[in-house]
């Protein structure tokens, strides 16, 4: 049983949401490539209602923060 399956941009994600059973997505506002808020459209477009956590962190000087 695997709890977390991660994704690196939103190609990849809707990879693994299509090939796995998902209660709950946890994804990034800033993604590479297009944003979380549009592959967020994408799926629902799709017709899937999983529950979609949108989080993003930036820096108060507008970088990325790790």
């Amino acid at each position: 049983m695997q709890f977390i399956i991660k994704a690196y941009d939103g190609i990849q994600a809707i990879s693994a949401i299509k090939a796995n059973e998902l209660h709950l997505i946890i994804m990034d506002v800033m993604m590479p490539g297009q944003s979380g808020l549009d592959y967020t459209r994408i799926l629902r477009k799709r017709g899937l209602h999983i529950p979609i956590l949108m989080r993003t962190v930036i820096s108060p000087q507008g970088t990325f923060s790790i």
